[in-house]
């Protein structure tokens, strides 16, 4: 890395006399020789402090040239501050109306497509109505929630109906964890279907998944070790004997694997640099041989600038010699504008004849790609992107087509290509694509079903032939696909093992020639996730498939075009549809593009651009569901102590003054190595760098003065929870237990305590007891390490309490809230189970949203390493939806939500 590229390039944040960013200024430069380029990005708040409408750098230019430019998102609010209208110039205006104690109400897009959600007494929702422009009001979901405490599932969704059927759950574990659901589809997707598709799990007792049988019986065995890491991965196809798939896992010092051996012989190891942990050689081998050995070089940030696949030799080809060597180069925002590799000749399975390739790309202020050069001999050419100018769509200029009947109102698009016309459902998800439209005939199409978690359930190819009509249908369920056509019948068993992706390809037919009916084929992935080599049971090669950083398939190489056909994983480990579109979740990517095909549905989470792919620079990062990006894993460490912007958690940190870190604890976790390395919860001598430490010695200091109780009751954990006795001293107590450098917080724990019953030990006990199994947190846990036996309730309440400590006007802690691994529409809508908005993190980060006030500027957020906005901030239209239940009754609410003027007078053009 050159450093004079990155030279007087800061990120710089102006600040009002509010403490209110108003403009954040970045400067970019491709080259050493270039000039700076100023990118400012400005932000206006209304006389509240709360954002009214805010411009990327592309168009802030324009309108500091005096032009008049709409705000990238300008917001319209209600008394309350809840923005009730958002214009977006990518997503379309959108209004929504909100009860005061629930969620919303009413929702109205830019295609004057209406949403209606129903809420039971309790504030759940009930059942969704979609209402498309001049047509009738339909109910497309419906929602049960249970009330048997036998079951475990009082609060818990045990049915929803949604688009792609029904999703039954009727029984889960005391922690919450599901185990069983059935899928049941409608018959117009499923004729032949006699039973639910029903999946079962088990589990431990820290809530690892230990055995799960899928739809058809196939059978995953997990085994852990004794701090709960993966060890071992087996399977038992339809109750038959087991088979490894891999096992002897080794973990290094930091909790990453390094080492793992296949069911197939295959031996693959990581090593990480063990001064920043970045990854630097990834090596598979089977005996002598080896598959793949990639070594890579990074530049001080952290950003890949060479890899080498020590496993390939280098070719000639017209006079050129043509390396297994891959470099890249980025620009000052760290965006990916150049890289180098090879590329096959020819499509097909053979890559005997390969040439190298130079891709150079350029981007705009606002990150959106205007132009991509490929020079390759004769193999040359130029991409050129036009975008809107008061927008980020974007299309293909050698298309032809007018970028103003490109999209919908809603910002998708239209179009995939020549004769490919994309049709979009009430969620602005792909509904179909018309492959072939005939004028005459029915149309080739690909049809997509999805659930109410939005992931896609089914997908429906239909095509037109002169005799007859070829359907073929692919089942998604938990573990297995059920592909199906008019000759063949094909289930993909698929396992995660490690670093491998397994399938298991069971013909339920007779299998094609050459190909055993049990297929097992391991799925050897680069650092992105991309399916570079399949091997199958014997460890011998089935395909290998390089990639261009950005998508799109440059080398391809398989044993046979049969083996070829059946490869379903491929870039970023997702499935490419017969659309060339690739599934990610939540919407789709299109790699000729380089951006995401629809807007994103998380918002502004990743910016203002809802378009851009991965922040442009697809090494570094990568997009697990279509919704933000995240560092790659291998990655992780080295962006905690290198940031991209801004500053990292060790530079803003201070054990002096009590700080705390919150945040989903296997990523909060990297977070606390990089504070402080060898870190342990019951460790004295380490800073008490989480709540925990002082939830733990409470709890642990009572469950020893209740050792002989709950040893009597352990069975009865009903009685265990009356019996169970809090002693005068437990202050003393946990205080004694842990008394360590910096845990000078205990004044605060426990006076809190005494003024807010809310947060009272001995009342937390009593509380319990008295209530008994009316919910989840209502009852006893075994705690981690030396916690003991406590109240679920304790923890929940206790994890809330180090926030309300920092909120104290004399308290001088800062909260550090870790946002990786968090879902926010899930936190929003305390939706997706209790892995997502129902649990104890999206209930913390809510927590912190109500007091935010209060709190100051005493709370710091980082994603991917850095520290970055306040989620509510960056998205306030999502966070608009947020209405805690104690503000104000219903019937005002429902008032309001009666008035028939309202969304008139929202949709009148200003």
């Amino acid at each position: 890395m050159q450093a004079a590229l990155y030279r007087d390039t800061p990120s710089v944040r102006v600040r009002d006399n509010r403490g209110l960013t108003v403009r954040q200024v970045e400067y970019n430069r491709a080259g050493t020789e270039d000039d700076r380029q100023v990118l400012i990005t400005q932000s206006v708040f209304d006389r509240r402090g709360q954002l009214a409408a805010t411009w990327d750098p592309r168009l802030s230019a324009r309108r500091m040239r005096g032009e008049t430019v709409a705000p990238n998102l300008a917001f319209r609010r209600m008394l309350s501050g809840q923005a009730i209208r958002v214009d977006s110039v990518d997503a379309g205006t959108q209004v929504e109306l909100s009860h005061i104690a629930q969620g919303v109400l009413l929702r109205v897009d830019a295609r004057k497509t209406r949403v209606r959600t129903e809420y039971d007494a309790l504030g759940r929702p009930t059942a969704i109505f979609h209402t498309a422009a001049g047509l009738a009001e339909r109910r497309m979901e419906h929602i049960e929630y249970g009330a048997d405490p036998r079951q475990n599932n009082c609060g818990q969704v045990i049915r929803h109906d949604d688009g792609a059927g029904s999703l039954e759950t009727g029984i889960f574990t005391i922690t919450g964890h599901p185990l069983k659901q059935a899928r049941r589809l409608p018959k117009a997707l499923d004729p032949a279907a006699s039973m639910p598709y029903e999946t079962r799990y088990l589990y431990d007792a820290l809530g690892h998944v230990v055995e799960q049988t899928d739809a058809m019986g196939h059978q995953r065995i997990f085994s852990h070790d004794l701090q709960g890491r993966l060890s071992a991965v087996a399977l038992s196809l339809r109750g038959g004997p087991s088979r490894t798939l891999v096992d002897r896992i080794v973990y290094d010092a930091t909790g990453r694997p390094c080492r793992e051996h296949a069911g197939n012989g295959v031996v693959t190891e990581s090593i990480h640099d063990p001064c920043s942990g970045r990854l630097v050689r990834l090596k598979s081998t089977r005996g002598q041989e080896v598959l793949q050995d990639f070594v890579y070089r990074h530049d001080p940030v952290g950003n890949i600038v060479r890899i080498e696949d020590m496993a390939q030799h280098s070719r000639h080809h017209d006079n050129s010699r043509i390396d297994p060597v891959f470099t890249y180069r980025h620009d000052a925002l760290y965006q990916l504008i150049e890289a180098t590799g090879r590329e096959s000749l020819q499509a097909g399975a053979d890559d005997g004849l390969l040439r190298n390739y130079r891709r150079n790309w350029f981007y705009d202020a606002a990150g959106n790609l205007t132009k991509m050069v490929h020079t390759a001999g004769a193999g040359s050419f130029t991409q050129e992107m036009d975008i809107g100018p008061g927008s980020n769509r974007s299309i293909l200029r050698q298309t032809g087509m007018h970028l103003a009947d490109a999209f919908d109102p809603n910002g998708n698009p239209l179009l995939s290509g020549p004769g490919q016309a994309l049709h979009w459902n009430s969620f602005n998800q792909l509904d179909h694509v018309c492959t072939v439209e005939r004028e005459q005939g029915e149309d080739d199409r690909e049809s997509y079903f999805y659930g109410g978690d939005r992931q896609r359930v089914c997908k429906l190819r239909s095509r037109q032939s002169p005799a007859l009509r070829h359907e073929e249908r692919t089942i998604y369920l938990p573990g297995i696909e059920l592909r199906k056509n008019a000759s063949e019948e094909l289930q993909v068993i698929k396992v995660q093992a490690g670093a491998h992706h397994v399938q298991v390809l069971h013909w339920v037919t007779a299998a094609p020639a050459g190909i055993d009916r049990d297929q097992i084929r391991y799925s050897l992935r680069d650092h992105p996730g991309s399916s570079q080599l399949e091997t199958n049971q014997e460890g011998r090669i089935l395909s290998r498939e390089e990639y261009y950083p950005f998508g799109g398939t440059s080398v391809f190489t398989a044993r046979s075009a049969i083996e070829a056909k059946y490869k379903f994983v491929r870039y970023s480990g997702k499935e490419r549809d017969a659309t060339g579109l690739y599934d990610f979740g939540f919407r789709y990517y299109a790699p000729w593009l380089m951006r995401w095909l629809s807007p994103d549905p998380g918002g502004t989470i990743d910016g203002l651009n809802l378009y851009r792919m991965v922040r442009n620079n697809p090494l570094r990062f990568r997009d697990g569901n279509g919704l933000q990006p995240d560092a790659i894993e291998s990655e992780a460490t080295a962006s905690l102590a290198t940031p991209e912007v801004g500053f990292s958690i060790t530079d803003l940190y201070r054990a002096d003054r009590g700080d705390l870190v919150y945040g989903v604890a296997q990523e909060r976790a990297k977070y606390n190595r990089a504070i402080f390395p060898a870190f342990r919860l019951d460790a004295r001598d380490h800073p008490p760098l989480v709540i925990d430490v002082y939830n733990n010695a409470v709890t642990g200091s009572i469950s020893e003065a209740n050792a002989q109780t709950i040893g009597d009751y352990f069975d009865d954990p009903r009685t265990l929870a009356r019996k169970l006795r809090v002693p005068q001293n437990y202050q003393e107590l946990a205080m004694n237990t842990r008394r360590g450098p910096h845990t000078f917080l205990w004044d605060k724990y426990f006076g809190i305590g005494e003024r807010n019953r809310k947060f009272n030990i001995p009342a937390l006990y009593r509380e319990t007891a008295r209530h008994y199994g009316s919910d989840e947190y209502h009852a006893l846990h075994v705690g981690f390490g030396n916690s003991g036996v406590a109240p679920k309730l304790l923890w929940k309440r206790g994890s809330k309490l180090g926030i309300e400590i920092t909120a104290s006007e004399d308290s001088p802690n800062h909260l550090h809230f870790i946002l990786d691994g968090i879902g926010m529409e899930d936190v929003v809508r305390k939706s997706g189970g209790n892995r997502q908005g129902s649990s104890i993190t999206a209930s913390e980060l809510r927590y912190v949203f109500r007091n935010r006030q209060r709190l100051g500027d005493k709370v710091h957020f980082y994603r991917g390493g850095e520290e970055v906005n306040a989620p509510w901030a960056d998205d306030p239209r999502l966070w608009a939806e947020y209405q805690p239940r104690h503000q104000g009754g219903r019937k005002a609410a429902r008032t309001g939500a009666r008035s028939p003027s309202v969304f008139s007078c929202l949709f009148r053009t200003r």
